[in-house]
Parts: C-alpha cells; structure tokens; sequence
C-alpha cells in the first residue's frame, strides 16, 4: 500500500496562527486594522455592516438572522441565496460534465418552482 504523508501539510494554513482557527484571529486582526485606520472601534464596523455579533462572538462561526430589505407585511417570503444541488459549496462550476448535469437540474428546478407558485398562488386566493 502507497503511504501518501497526508499529514505532511496539516499545519501550514493562511492564517495568524498558521493553524484552522475556531476563533479567528486572522479576522480579528483584519477587523482591527480596518478600524484603526478609520478611528471607531471594531463593533462600530461590525454594525455598520449589519452585523448582529459584537465582541468575540464575531470571531467563532455563529447564526445571523438574514437581512431582508422593506417590511415583513409588504414582503412576507425571505429568499436566502439558491445554490444548484450540483454545487453546494461553489466549487466544480466551470467543468463540462457540471455544465450538462446543470442543463438537466435546471429543468427539475423550473418545474418544482411552476408547482410552488401554482400551489402558492392557490392558497392565497383560498384566504
């Protein structure tokens, strides 16, 4: 059996630590510097960004509620960003055989948003 030394890159991140970082430093340090150089402190560039987190929670993976633009009233539906089931993690988009599985998945998606809207459209005229 081959022995492929997986662990001989392990270690050797892009970051301050050179290490994965549950607690960012690398963003913190970037976040410091940002507002360093514009006079206001970093939970002022965070809220500025609307960004709910304050203090370290900022630098640790969190929830955020999605923005949304207008009222809740005037705009009921929330659409958070669509990814094809073929690329979830944004990756492999430009390959060829992507590219044909693409085709095909986009007609199942237009047919499943046909039947939603279909079905939406019926339950509001029902109210």
């Amino acid at each position: 059996m081959q022995d492929l030394n997986i662990k001989k890159s392990w270690g050797k991140f892009k970051t301050k630590s050179h290490k994965f970082e549950f607690f960012s430093e690398t963003l913190k340090e970037a976040l410091g510097k940002h507002a360093k150089k514009h006079h206001v402190s970093i939970d002022e560039v965070l809220d500025v960004c609307n960004y709910e987190a304050r203090g370290d929670l900022a630098f640790v993976p969190h929830y955020e509620t999605p923005f949304r633009y207008g009222s809740f009233e005037e705009y009921p539906f929330t659409f958070i960003d669509h990814r094809s089931r073929l690329n979830k993690e944004g990756r492999s988009a430009n390959l060829t055989w992507y590219q044909e599985f693409k085709k095909k998945s986009t007609l199942v998606m237009i047919a499943g948003m046909t039947f939603l809207r279909s079905t939406l459209t019926m339950l509001l005229n029902l109210g």
